[in-house]
């Protein structure tokens, strides 16, 4: 499926958003979620909020490198008082990211 680059551009910045969200949603469930055998679970979220800012800068210098401006917000993030929904509500954002990016891919 071809797109013109400003339909890039708009895709990649929505990227970003995600990749912003995620990053914060892991920080705050890291922080928040509870129960013993959640504690080595806390230190892998932190792991991985790293790891998806990482994807949003890598993100923005491809929209710089293409003469676009990477956006500076984040898309809504999910959270919720009970430890496993949280842990659901991260793997489902990193479904969503892996069927974006294959998108992007055929792009």
């Amino acid at each position: 499926m071809a797109v013109t680059k400003k339909e890039l551009l708009d895709l990649l910045n929505k990227d970003i958003e995600w990749e912003y969200a995620a990053a914060i949603q892991y920080v705050q469930h890291a922080a928040v979620i509870t129960g013993a055998k959640y504690e080595s679970i806390q230190k892998e979220l932190l792991v991985h909020a790293n790891e998806e800012l990482a994807h949003a800068i890598m993100l923005s210098e491809q929209v710089d490198y293409l003469g676009g401006v990477p956006v500076a917000r984040a898309e809504k993030t999910l959270t919720s008082a009970d430890s496993l929904e949280m842990l659901k509500q991260d793997l489902a954002g990193e479904r969503q990211a892996i069927e974006s990016y294959k998108e992007r891919i055929a792009q």
